[in-house]
């Protein structure tokens, strides 16, 4: 996870996101252009002057995480994911934006859902002191891989390699996703597919040429030779000045990424986790850092043999469902958010046998989802978002995949048309 410069988190309520900056650190150049024209792959945000600080507010309401969309994907659905990750990297310097400054956080990515149309959202903070390396890019493009699969084994293959070659180039990645989606000659299509084991053999081979390529670094702070694919230009070879603590950005807009991808100073701090954590929904749990839940009773006094001493207690709030539709659906469904900020529910697959949600329906249900909702909890706020491809409705108005509404106790939740319908109480 990337943390943007000398960005601060302030504070995190519900489902706002608030980061802060010394205003020194402002990139005002793209301030400005994000205020007349937002792109539409960036949360839009509000900024105030504090105490000679700037802070941002992110409203995330009506967003779901990418995170919870995890798992097989068809090609299109691949390459569509994978365009709205990498195309605003590349197209940010249209809007006076360094690549630098996005929270490259996969708990921070998030989509929007809109009809047919899916829109992938960073959070942006315009800081021009922020630096991240190209080793930096390459783990977080990592990340998401491993979350994601595809029925195309030539298509999965080909991101793998290019993501662990030894010299990362994003507009050459690019090329490879066009060229799958275009249909072009990708020099792949006679390729013999490659192995699990010769994969993790050239990542090994990376690894260690990392290590080589850190020492080579450490001897040449002064400058870092980054080569990269120019539009019009078969290639462009630009020289890029290791950015001090405390020095400026001074290749605003020059080149595709204007030198922000420089060596990682010491002093750059990293984010807390966001305003929610969640699980991931394939199955495999995403635990964040584990939240104090349990409140001791203070030891006033010693055991005498009269005193009665108390025992510490486990304190959580517990949010519940409880069944209002017909009997043939459990009673209630407790949402347990023990070291965590998300619960799943979906429908078991018998097929595979593997439970892949918080709690699971049985299997002979149809009509739900093997992973229908995901319930986040930030604080005392809730948020439901519909994660799978049948419908689930609040208080009888309708969410569609990919649609979030936060929920308060009282309302009613109901999976599909069924007579699964449950009040929530917290």
């Amino acid at each position: 996870m990337n943390s943007p410069g000398n960005a601060e988190k302030k504070d995190i309520k519900g489902f706002t996101w608030v980061e802060s900056l010394d205003e020194d650190d402002v990139d005002f150049n793209a301030l400005k252009t994000i205020e007349c024209d937002c792109p539409d792959f960036i949360i839009p945000f509000t900024h105030k002057k504090i105490d000679g600080r700037m802070e941002f507010t992110y409203n995330l309401n009506g967003l779901a995480k990418m995170r919870h969309f995890s798992g097989m994907k068809s090609k299109d659905e691949y390459l569509d994911m994978w365009n709205g990750i990498i195309n605003p990297i590349i197209e940010c310097e249209d809007w006076f934006m360094e690549p630098s400054s996005f929270l490259f956080d996969i708990d921070k990515i998030y989509i929007e859902q809109r009809g047919n149309k899916t829109s992938y959202k960073y959070i942006y903070i315009p800081n021009m002191n922020s630096s991240f390396s190209n080793d930096d890019l390459k783990a977080f493009l990592a990340e998401i891989e491993n979350m994601y699969s595809t029925d195309s084994s030539e298509l999965s293959h080909s991101v793998l390699r290019a993501i662990t070659a030894r010299e990362f180039n994003i507009t050459e990645y690019k090329k490879i996703i066009n060229n799958f989606r275009y249909g072009k000659n990708t020099g792949a299509d006679t390729a013999v597919p490659v192995s699990a084991a010769r994969i993790q053999e050239e990542i090994e081979y990376n690894n260690n040429a990392g290590a080589a390529e850190a020492v080579r670094k450490e001897k040449e702070k002064d400058e870092i030779t980054v080569k990269i694919k120019n539009k019009k230009e078969d290639a462009d070879e630009i020289v890029i000045k290791t950015k001090q603590k405390g020095e400026k950005n001074k290749n605003k807009g020059k080149g595709l990424f204007g030198g922000v991808f420089a060596k990682k100073n010491d002093h750059d701090k990293e984010f807390a986790d966001g305003a929610f954590a969640e699980s991931s929904d394939d199955g495999n749990s995403y635990d964040p850092a584990p939240v104090n839940h349990f409140q001791s009773v203070p030891e006033e006094f010693e055991d005498d043999g009269m005193t009665e001493i108390f025992e510490e207690k486990e304190i959580r709030a517990q949010a519940v469902l409880k069944l209002v539709g017909k009997k043939d659906f459990p009673e209630s469904i407790s949402l347990d958010f023990s070291g965590k900020d998300a619960f799943s529910i979906g429908r078991f697959d018998g097929k595979s046998g593997i439970k892949q949600s918080d709690f699971e329906f049985e299997g002979k249900i149809k009509s739900i989802s093997r992973r229908q909702a995901v319930i986040e909890k930030a604080y005392d706020s809730y948020a439901i978002i519909c994660i799978g491809s049948a419908k689930i409705y609040v208080n009888g108005k309708s969410l569609s995949r990919g649609e979030t509404m936060r929920i308060t106790t009282g309302d009613k939740i109901s999976f599909g048309t069924i007579g699964a319908d449950y009040i929530f109480s917290t």
